[in-house]
């Protein structure tokens, strides 16, 4: 809804979206009303950023009426956006007001609210991945945020650990784990606090469907298969004997990036050059390994899996019609998907990757057969 220079309201109805790209934001630029306005977005998270780019580009005020649980990005004031082949997040405007109303929420579809739950529990792997960065000499690390993102996700992970679960329970918790991880990205002025390594996989997925021009799957549910292998690759890394990284020159990773997502051909070269001149300055691995001894350890595998699926979210890579192959492309060339440092970099680093991918796959269980 915007309302006009005199003082009219339009409803616009966008009907189903699913990803929010540049098409879909000059959709709604035409339709709105010229001059002052007040956007009130209802819905989700796609609907939700789309509102924060739009408020951003008229500098108009924003409020949101969440109807799902699903995402942490409604206090946040950045968006996911896919933009010339790749999935970004961009700088926008954070909402002045948010409804959150608990019987809404608590009546959207189960499987909203799973991808929510997700969503939520990959800040711990993200906190940790924006730790490491620290620990490689990125100074953009927050102690107090991190802190309060930590914290947030008590009461969640004790709901779902319990031994008399229910649903009502864990969406209490999950709402403030949830808001907690968009007040955290706008105080870090970044996603790190919410988006680490799981995210980059989760991105690939999208941009896979995106080239496949297939609909997109829940947010949250590809953040759980990044997630889980995430956490195999921390369990690996704690388990094998590090040797000399494996040389691999930017071309070849060009090649495999553009390989396994073909969208990212026209952006690969300029973000796998960012990236080696980043690494070409980042401490020594050992170094930023044994620093990262000392940062709070994130779930296992089989943690995890028991989490996600007490909060029915699918834990294997084929319900969201994933493959090997594409795992494997996922630890290959996750890394130079953004200018970030991740698990995914010091693992290169330290030659765990390429080296153990398959062990990595297989003790993430994303293609067990149950």
């Amino acid at each position: 809804m915007g309302r006009g220079p005199r003082g009219d309201d339009a409803v616009i109805d966008l009907g189903p979206v699913g990803r929010l790209d540049d098409a879909l934001v000059a959709e709604l630029r035409q339709r709105l009303p010229p001059g002052p306005l007040h956007l009130v977005l209802v819905g989700g998270g796609t609907l939700n950023d789309l509102g924060k780019l739009i408020a951003a580009e008229r500098g108009c005020t924003l409020s949101l009426v969440a109807t799902c649980a699903s995402m942490n990005g409604w206090l946040s004031s950045n968006a996911s956006v896919v933009r010339a082949g790749n999935k970004l997040s961009v700088e926008a405007k954070s909402p002045e007001f948010v409804v959150l109303d608990d019987d809404l929420l608590r009546s959207a579809p189960m499987r909203l609210t799973a991808a929510g739950v997700a969503d939520a529990l990959a800040g711990a792997f993200a906190l940790r991945d924006w730790e490491l960065a620290a620990c490689a000499g990125d100074p953009s690390f927050d102690a107090v945020v991190c802190d309060a993102v930590a914290r947030s996700l008590e009461p969640l992970t004790r709901a779902l650990d319990g031994t008399s679960f229910s649903v009502d329970s864990m969406h209490s918790a999950l709402i403030e784990a949830l808001l907690t991880g968009g007040l955290a990205m706008n105080a870090a002025r970044s996603s790190a606090p919410a988006s680490g390594g799981e995210h980059l996989v989760a991105h690939a997925i999208d941009l896979r469907e995106f080239a496949a021009h297939e609909r997109p799957s829940l947010h949250g549910f590809a953040v759980a298969i990044g997630c889980l292998l995430v956490a195999a690759l921390w369990e690996i890394m704690d388990e094998v004997a590090f040797t000399a990284p494996t040389a691999i020159t930017p071309s070849s990773r060009i090649d495999a990036l553009c390989t396994w997502l073909p969208p990212m051909a026209h952006a690969s070269a300029a973000i796998v050059d960012k990236k080696c001149a980043r690494e070409a300055t980042t401490l020594a691995a050992a170094n930023v390994w044994e620093r990262a001894t000392n940062t709070p350890a994130v779930p296992s595998v089989a943690t995890l899996r028991a989490r996600l699926l007490r909060a029915e979210v699918p834990t294997r890579a084929a319900s969201l019609g994933l493959d090997e192959a594409f795992l494997m492309g996922a630890l290959a060339s996750a890394r130079d998907l953004r200018d970030r440092y991740t698990v995914f970099d010091l693992a290169f680093a330290l030659g765990v990757l390429p080296v153990h991918s398959a062990r990595v796959i297989e003790r993430s269980g994303l293609l067990d057969h149950v």
